[in-house]
């Protein structure tokens, strides 16, 4: 099973657990965008429907394309009263899409999976002239000097002994940080804007573990190996750091245009 595909496997876990986006978020994106109410919108990857919900709330038609059934099935149920939304469990790259349909076309953490070769061009080719296309993430970041971030530099500890292989993975979301660059280097955008988002979140032991099993590079790990790594990471929250850690995030809104 490749990483793409191991959400699937925990849909109802990551609808509980991964944090959504922040309400500035969604009035910057508008602000930028200036959709009118008639704004035809297609998510890529939609998930459980976290990023769905509050651009469904505003009333905007929305195709969503999710390739996990199971992903899928959650945001169907959580977006049933919004008949302005439809879900398509497929993904971007098989669904057959209008040509310059969209006014919007946008990806919260799941741009990353998409084909390189395929993503940008057929983001382009079924916006608008002038339409948007929208990539935003969660990101972890660390910093030595915060007193609360000690836990991430002592769990590198546990990591070597159960699960080396994960020390020195690459993070695929590590491709989004370029989406902007990337997207007008093809000549098919403009108008790059950026915008971050600094926020945190206090986890308990469980809570953690939890959010670790949403993890496409936690969730390829074998079972055995996987529950003895998560065991020992709960007990150091536990022992020394009083059953609860703090994670700092960055929120990345990247938008180009549409020539």
């Amino acid at each position: 099973m490749s990483r793409r595909d191991t959400f699937n496997q925990v849909a109802r876990l990551y609808d509980e657990v991964r944090p959504g986006y922040s309400s500035q978020l969604y009035k910057d994106l508008l602000a930028y965008t200036n959709l009118t109410k008639k704004a035809k919108l297609l998510e890529i990857g939609c998930g459980t429907g976290q990023a769905t919900l509050p651009l469904a709330k505003e009333g905007f038609d929305i195709l969503c394309l999710e390739k996990g059934s199971a992903l899928a099935n959650v945001a169907k149920e959580k977006l049933h009263p919004y008949k302005n939304v439809r879900i398509i469990a497929t993904s971007f790259e098989e669904y057959e899409l209008q040509k310059n349909y969209f006014d919007l076309v946008f990806a919260a953490t799941s741009f990353h999976w998409i084909d390189p070769d395929i993503k940008y061009k057929k983001s382009s080719r079924v916006l608008k002239t002038g339409g948007t296309l929208a990539v935003f993430w969660n990101k972890h970041i660390k910093n030595d000097n915060w007193p609360d971030d000690k836990f991430f530099e002592e769990v590198q500890t546990i990591y070597q002994k159960f699960a080396p292989e994960l020390v020195n993975l690459s993070n695929p979301m590590d491709e989004e940080r370029n989406s902007n660059k990337k997207a007008v280097s093809t000549g098919l955008f403009t108008e790059p804007m950026s915008y971050r988002y600094l926020w945190t979140e206090i986890y308990s032991a469980e809570k953690y573990i939890k959010l670790l099993n949403t993890y496409s590079d936690h969730l390829t790990l074998e079972h055995e190996q996987r529950m003895k790594l998560y065991d020992s990471i709960r007990a150091l929250i536990n022992l020394k750091f009083n059953g609860k850690i703090t994670k700092h995030y960055e929120t990345i809104l990247n938008l180009v245009k549409s020539r």
